[in-house]
C-alpha cells in the first residue's frame, strides 16, 4: 500500500483535512487538479512533470509534495519519499495524512516495533480512523501479537460499522475492499476460535445438554447456520437466544420482588420526587439538549421535551452517591433479579420522560434479559407501544416487564412527566448454567475490543 491510500483515511474519521489547512497561494493553481486527473488516468510521467512545475512556483504545495512522495515510494525510492515528507513536516506538522505517510516509511523499512508504537499513538488521537486500526492489526500480527491484533481488528471494524460503513460490499470503498474483506474474514476466524474454545470449556463444566440452547445461540452469532426469531418484529441487535418465551410482554408468574416493590411504592415516589428537584442528578439519555429531536431516535414536540435519566447502575458500575441519597430505591433494586455481567450490566435508572416526548420505535440488544419499568408518576396519554400489539398504558406502581428486542416505542403525550424505575433483569427462562455461559460470552466478546 502506498501513501495515496492513506489520504482516504479522511473518509473514516473527523480529522484535519486539507480544506481546514491555512489558505495558501498554491490552492488556486489550476495545474494541481490537472495533475491529479493525469495521475488518476495513469499518466504518471505527465502528472509528475506537472507537479514538479507547480513546486517550482509553490515550494510548499501540499498535494504536490504528497504526490511526489507517493510516486517515490511506488518506485521503492524510500529516501526520496522521506525527503518530500520531511518538507511536509515543516508545513503541516501533526497532519494525519503526513503521520500515516511517515508510518508507511517505517513499514517499508521493516521497522515494525516503531511503526506499532506510532500507529497506537495515531489511533489514540484519531480513534475513528478505522483503516489505521486495521494496519495496526497487521503490524501486530507480523510481530506475533495475535491477541492484540484481534483487538485492533475488532476496533477498526466496529468503529467503521458504527458510522454505517463496512456493513455490506457496497459500503466498502473500492480502494480498500480487498484489505477490509480480508481483515473481516480473519476477525470472524479469530472470533470463531475464541467462542468455540469458550463453548468447549463451558460444556466441560456444565455438560453439553445443559448448554444446547447456548450452543445454537453462538452458532447463530457466528452465522452458521443463521437462527432467526420466529416473530419478524423481534430483532436483537447483538444476541438472539432460542426457545425463550417469544412475546413482547411475557406472561410471568407473580414474583416476590413485585410484592416487595409494591410495599415500597410511597417511599420510592418520595425519593424520586426529591431527586427531581436536583437537576445535577440527571443527564440526557442521548446527550441532547431539551427540545431537540434526533432523527429516527427521539421526537420532542415542545422546547421542554426530552428524556433524562439518573443512573443507579450504568454498564455494571454502581453510582454510590445516588444509592446513598435514595436508600429505598437502592433496597428495591437489591430485591430484583438484576442481570449481572461485569463491565456491562446491570443497567438501572430513574427514567424521566418529559411531556410531549416519544422514544421512537427501536429494538434492544438481546432477549436474554427483560426490561422492567415501575411507573412512579404517570398520566393518561403515557404508554408503551409495541408494533402489532395494543398499547400498554402505564399505571402507577404496576411493573411492566417486557422484551425490548421486539420493536417498541415509549410515548408520553400527556402534559406531565412520566417517572419510572427502569432496570434490566435476567430472562426467567434461563438456567443458571446458561446465565453463566452468556456472562462469559459477553465478557469474551468485549475483551477483543479492549
Amino acid at each position: 500500500m502506498v501513501l495515496r491510500s492513506w489520504h482516504h483515511l479522511l473518509h473514516y474519521a473527523p480529522m484535519t483535512t486539507s480544506a481546514q489547512r491555512p489558505a495558501a497561494a498554491w490552492q488556486s493553481d489550476p495545474r494541481i487538479p490537472q495533475a491529479q486527473a493525469l495521475l488518476a488516468d495513469s499518466q504518471v510521467l505527465s502528472a509528475e512533470t506537472l507537479f514538479r512545475a507547480v513546486l517550482k512556483d509553490h515550494p510548499e504545495c501540499v498535494p504536490a509534495l504528497f504526490a511526489l512522495a507517493d510516486l517515490a515510494l511506488e518506485r521503492d525510492n524510500i529516501d526520496l519519499a522521506e525527503l518530500q515528507l520531511k518538507k511536509l513536516e515543516k508545513i503541516i506538522p501533526g497532519d494525519p495524512d503526513l503521520l500515516m505517510g511517515l508510518i508507511e516509511l517505517r513499514l517499508f523499512r521493516g521497522e515494525l516495533a516503531i511503526a506499532e508504537q506510532e500507529l497506537e499513538s495515531f489511533v489514540t488521537t484519531f480513534p475513528d480512523a478505522a483503516i489505521a486500526w486495521l494496519r495496526l492489526a497487521t503490524v501486530r500480527e507480523q510481530l506475533g501479537k495475535d491477541d492484540a491484533a484481534m483487538r485492533a481488528r475488532g476496533k477498526g471494524i466496529t468503529r467503521a460499522q458504527a458510522h454505517g460503513r463496512w456493513k455490506s460490499l457496497a459500503s466498502i470503498e473500492p480502494q480498500f475492499q480487498d484489505e477490509i474483506i480480508g481483515h473481516m474474514e480473519r476477525f470472524r476466524e479469530q472470533q470463531r476460535d475464541l467462542f468455540q474454545g469458550l463453548l468447549a470449556s463451558l460444556q466441560e463444566r456444565f455438560g453439553k445438554d445443559a448448554l444446547a440452547r447456548f450452543e445454537r445461540a453462538i452458532a447463530r452469532y457466528l452465522d452458521k447456520p443463521p437462527l432467526l426469531p420466529s416473530d419478524p418484529r423481534q430483532k436483537p441487535s447483538f444476541l438472539y437466544f432460542p426457545d425463550l418465551s417469544h412475546k413482547p410482554i411475557p406472561e410471568l408468574k407473580q414474583a416476590s420482588w413485585m410484592k416487595t416493590v409494591a410495599k415500597q411504592l410511597p417511599a420510592l415516589q418520595q425519593e424520586a420526587a426529591a431527586l427531581m428537584e436536583d437537576p445535577s442528578a440527571w443527564i440526557s439519555f442521548f446527550g441532547s439538549p431539551r427540545g431537540q429531536s434526533i432523527q429516527g431516535v427521539l421526537r420532542c414536540d415542545t422546547p421542554a421535551s426530552g428524556w433524562d435519566v439518573a443512573h443507579f447502575f450504568r454498564q455494571g458500575q454502581r453510582t454510590d452517591t445516588l444509592h446513598e441519597r435514595c436508600p429505598e430505591i437502592s433496597a428495591a433494586l437489591a430485591s430484583l433479579p438484576l442481570c449481572q455481567i461485569p463491565g456491562q450490566a446491570p443497567e438501572a435508572c430513574l427514567s424521566l420522560l418529559l411531556p410531549k416526548t416519544t422514544v421512537l420505535p427501536h429494538h434492544g440488544v438481546t432477549n436474554t434479559r427483560l426490561i422492567v419499568q415501575i411507573p412512579l408518576a404517570a398520566s393518561s396519554g403515557s404508554h408503551l407501544s409495541f408494533t402489532g400489539e395494543a398499547d400498554q398504558e402505564w399505571k402507577i406502581g404496576t411493573p411492566v416487564v417486557y422484551d425490548d428486542t421486539f420493536e417498541h416505542a415509549d410515548i408520553n403525550d400527556s402534559d406531565d412527566p412520566k417517572v419510572s424505575l427502569m432496570v434490566d433483569i435476567w430472562h426467567p427462562d434461563l438456567s443458571d448454567a446458561e446465565k453463566t455461559a452468556i456472562t462469559e460470552f459477553v465478557q469474551a466478546s468485549q475483551s477483543v475490543l479492549q
